[in-house]
């Protein structure tokens, strides 16, 4: 089998990386479930509070154990270097700020707290390989005491490789190293403030033939939101209203857009968007051909569930 070389592997944004996280949270068939066996659930993504010294923080994704009252913030870099502003208001979090500001209570974080850090071993930037995890090391190692977790991609590998966890047992799994399935990586969330319009088109369009597969011809905007969010059944109530409207926006100027574009096939009525009737009982591929969806953009089945 010819070995994967970097430029295979199509490297993506942070969102990977929080995916991957989170999916260990998750107890799915196919991927390692490694967090969720040992107590852990999401708790957050993208929540914004402040530290008891007015420092906004908004980290990508909290997990915690209620046996164990542990918490975990994780803030994920996919090759930049840790902002030192950014690292002083995660090291002066303490147990107040998160029961006080943050919501959480006092079981889930009787036994503290950990501010970890998660990273590319390398990735690219523009076309050129970056040393991700030696970039992100040099802002954190002798200051800051995180525990960062690599994920070697070339290899599907995710490692501990600074610091430790306040529980031992993700210490004792991660230096073990936990074999990531490529391909199987759970897309729990689809979209940040920072996602493309044109990466949001190809879902909202696929969605849209979703729903018509399924005789659905009328949606809300708040209703397709959750849809492209995550097809993960309460995840979208865990993200941030910040990252929510940013996406809302981005994805109101899809639906204008496809309006405009394809005035015989979709309308505005209030606040509903109406599919016409031209692309009533169509099939998947005949209704690709009219949207302009790529061929090697799958229509996933399980979505046509939702709505039996």
């Amino acid at each position: 089998m010819k070995k994967m070389t970097f430029s295979d592997l199509g490297y993506r944004h942070e969102n990977e990386l929080i995916n991957i996280i989170a999916g260990l949270c998750l107890p799915r068939a196919g991927f390692p479930k490694t967090l969720y066996n040992l107590g852990y659930r999401i708790r957050g993504f993208d929540e914004i509070f402040n530290n008891h010294r007015g420092d906004e923080l908004k980290p990508d994704l909290i997990i915690g154990c209620d046996n164990k009252g542990c918490t975990i913030i994780f803030e994920a870099k996919a090759g930049k270097n840790a902002d030192r502003d950014q690292l002083e208001n995660y090291n002066n979090i303490t147990k107040e700020d998160l029961i006080k500001n943050a919501g959480f209570s006092k079981k889930l974080i009787s036994s503290g707290h950990d501010i970890s850090y998660v990273c590319y071993e390398k990735t690219f930037v523009n076309k050129e390989q970056i040393d991700a995890f030696n970039n992100l090391i040099k802002s954190i190692e002798g200051n800051y005491e995180f525990p960062v977790i690599v994920f070697d991609k070339q290899n599907a590998i995710l490692d501990l490789k600074h610091y430790s966890f306040k529980d031992e047992e993700i210490n004792k799994e991660l230096d073990k190293k936990i074999n990531i399935p490529i391909n199987r990586v759970p897309e729990i969330i689809n979209f940040d403030q920072h996602s493309d319009k044109k990466e949001i088109k190809i879902e909202v369009i696929r969605t849209i033939i979703s729903y018509i597969l399924s005789n659905k011809y009328k949606f809300g905007v708040e209703e397709m939101l959750n849809e492209i969010l995550s097809p993960f059944p309460g995840i979208t109530s865990m993200i941030g209203s910040q990252t929510k409207k940013a996406v809302k926006n981005k994805l109101l100027t899809v639906l204008d857009n496809l309006e405009e574009e394809k005035p015989e096939y979709f309308k505005w009525d209030g606040d509903n968007w109406i599919i016409k009737s031209k692309l009533h009982g169509l099939h998947s591929t005949q209704l690709k051909m009219f949207l302009d969806l790529p061929d090697k953009i799958e229509i996933d089945e399980n979505q046509l569930r939702l709505f039996d």
